[in-house]
């Protein structure tokens, strides 16, 4: 059952037609056969008692005169004229047999087998032998007062007939339940093609080809269905639209908003700890007391190694190097500054013929090398990660990969399901670009990222 619950809708459909017209094919067939097997009964016995009273017509003047040869010429001639004709017996009135068509005597138990009447109505009895089933007609002559004739007739031949009749038969049902089955199939076909059209528009639309649109071609619920799907994916596409753009803005106001937190902690907060760190050391060669040296000595080193942690934080925010030498030399700096600061090795390779590339590209490229990076010194607990940048005539593609722990079973899922910042972040990025994001994870390898985006050059 669970089985069958899985199967789809037009092998149901088709299943269940085949079965209906399989069903009653072989219901008619049996029906007739059994109208059939009725009819050859009641016409077989129809046809012996004709027989008996044409038989009795002919031999009722022989056995008034006792003429026993001309009984006998009378009943070989009509039987040897009958195919079915088995046998015929001729009885006086008293029951005495005077005739028969047997070569010899009677076969064992065929006398008694519809023993003579005391009565004037014909009988049938139906005779299992040898040779089949076999009907023996018992009919008065001249309603008893001469004698009586017995008619066996066999069901061989009309069984025959019969044969020939139920393969007819047969072939007809054959190639009527072919032909249903045939029309089964189209039908389940013409009415599953609309749900199968929908099935497939909507996984597209899953998939985020958000201007598919499901045909219709019919003018019943299915098109009405199928309309109002492609109502509710114009629906889908409009908000979709709305709120990539919403999220470019935010992307664009954050990245405007590092940028001049970069500015100013690089222009402001950075020269006045400089200023300071030259004020301090200028104090402490003027200090007299050694105390007071060593302290000023080391607020000035404090402050220095806050300069540095502003300057790294600056980079972080929005790299100079970025806008000034372009994405490869970005990456290739802060891989530099990753190594030296976590104390993974990182191996970074770049083709030489790096476009100078979209600033929504770059920065997208770039934070995604920032993000994974940042997850394999925190969470993946791996010491080595292999970072390739590489350019075709038609698309950008970054892989990143390392040899960590990687997720557990069913997180990436879980992430990406539960739309958590970094991962989904990367992502949406990359989908603004009209880009492609892949994430593999897993105990055994590792993560291994790839970003593929289409290239728009700075200036297009």
């Amino acid at each position: 059952m669970n089985k069958l619950r899985q199967w789809k809708i037009f092998h149901k459909l088709a299943a269940t037609n085949i079965s209906l017209a399989l069903l009653l094919g072989v219901l008619l067939s049996d029906v007739a056969l059994a109208s059939l097997h009725e009819l050859n009964s009641r016409q077989q016995e129809k046809r012996g008692l004709e027989i008996a009273g044409h038989v009795a017509s002919l031999v009722a003047s022989p056995i008034l005169v006792s003429d026993h040869y001309t009984l006998g010429e009378i009943l070989h001639d009509f039987k040897s004229d009958t195919e079915d004709l088995r046998y015929l017996l001729v009885f006086d009135h008293t029951g005495q047999l005077l005739a028969h068509t047997f070569p010899t005597r009677l076969p064992a138990g065929l006398r008694n087998a519809n023993p003579i009447p005391l009565r004037t109505e014909a009988r049938i009895v139906e005779l299992s032998t040898n040779e089949g089933v076999i009907r023996d007609i018992l009919s008065p002559v001249e309603n008893g007062a001469i004698g009586y004739i017995r008619v066996g007739l066999s069901e061989e031949f009309s069984k025959a007939l019969i044969g020939k009749t139920t393969a007819s038969l047969l072939a007809i049902t054959v190639f009527f339940c072919s032909l249903a089955a045939l029309l089964a199939i189209l039908l389940s076909r013409f009415i599953t093609a609309p749900i199968n059209s929908l099935v497939d528009s909507a996984q597209a639309i899953a998939a985020g080809h958000l201007d598919t649109r499901a045909p219709v071609t019919t003018g019943d619920e299915l098109a009405k269905l199928a309309r109002s799907f492609n109502e509710m994916a114009g629906g889908l596409q409009e908000k979709e639209q709305l709120r990539a753009s919403l999220l470019h803005q935010v992307i664009t106001a954050q990245e405007a908003e590092r940028k001049r937190l970069s500015r100013e902690l690089h222009d402001e907060t950075a020269q006045a700890l400089t200023s300071l760190i030259v004020s301090m050391r200028v104090l402490a060669g003027k200090a007299t007391d050694e105390q007071q040296r060593e302290l000023l000595l080391n607020a000035r080193d404090v402050a220095a190694e806050v300069l540095l942690d502003i300057r790294n934080m600056a980079v972080e925010l929005r790299p100079t190097a970025l806008d000034d030498l372009g994405l490869a030399a970005a990456m290739r700096k802060y891989v530099a500054d990753f190594q030296e600061r976590f104390g993974i090795t990182v191996q970074f390779s770049a083709d030489a013929n790096i476009p100078a590339l979209d600033s929504d590209v770059s920065v997208t490229l770039y934070r995604i090398v920032q993000e994974s990076l940042t997850n394999a010194a925190r969470h993946s607990g791996a010491d080595n990660v292999e970072i390739a940048l590489q350019a075709t005539n038609e698309a950008i593609r970054l892989e990143i990969r390392d040899n960590g722990n990687g997720m557990p079973e069913g997180e990436l899922e879980r992430a990406l399901r539960e739309k958590r910042l970094g991962i989904f972040g990367m992502q949406e990025r990359v989908e603004l670009c009209r880009g492609q994001f892949t994430l593999e994870s897993s105990p055994d390898n590792g993560t291994r990222i790839i970003v593929s985006i289409p290239i728009n050059k700075k200036g297009e």
